[in-house]
């Protein structure tokens, strides 16, 4: 239902347009695992149909706010957007070595800025996968920060400011212990 979508992205777009605050405007958190960039099993869509959805929502946007940048934040590889946006967002979960591939790899792809949108890791001792104490993650964060700094690129956002608590009848799990505080707003 693209119209009732572009009614919607233009109803806020032109409300929040003049808001200082904006720096730019996301228009899709990793459209990429849409497609099945993560896993082919967990495909929605063709890859061709959320770059054209991206073509389409990237002028709607552009159309009614001329004064702020848009990009996507995409999980994996973002080079797909580059046609679309005005600099590349891609997440990285993973430890520094990985980090350091993956943006040599993008900057070769592309001459626009790059946005690291999304860094973190969580800190849960008590879980039984991948394991972390709250000193392990502050080192992984410093790494990552570090290294995207040397790189060069446009800058990086910490996933999250806050550890959560799971909702009602939810186990928890590493999700809720990507904070740099905790639940009880103590810093880590």
């Amino acid at each position: 239902d693209w119209a009732r979508y572009d009614a919607q992205t233009t109803y806020i777009v032109r409300r929040y347009m003049h808001e200082p605050a904006i720096l730019a405007w996301d228009l899709r958190n990793e459209g990429d695992l849409d497609y099945g960039a993560r896993d082919a099993n967990e495909a929605r869509f063709t890859k061709d149909e959320v770059i054209d959805w991206l073509s389409h929502i990237s002028r709607v946007v552009q159309e009614n706010d001329p004064n702020h940048l848009v990009t996507a934040g995409w999980w994996g590889d973002p080079s797909a957007t580059e046609a679309h946006v005005d600099f590349l967002s891609f997440h990285h979960w993973y430890d520094a070595a990985s980090l350091k591939a993956k943006i040599d790899e993008y900057i070769i792809k592309t001459e626009k800025p790059i946005l690291l949108e999304e860094v973190g890791y969580h800190s849960w001792a008590s879980g039984p996968v991948d394991q972390r104490d709250e000193d392990e993650q502050a080192v992984l964060l410093q790494q990552a920060v570090e290294l995207s700094e040397a790189e060069g690129l446009l800058g990086w956002v910490i996933w999250t400011a806050f550890d959560f608590a799971p909702q009602n009848e939810q186990a928890e799990n590493f999700e809720h212990h990507f904070g740099l505080w905790r639940i009880d707003l103590s810093p880590k």
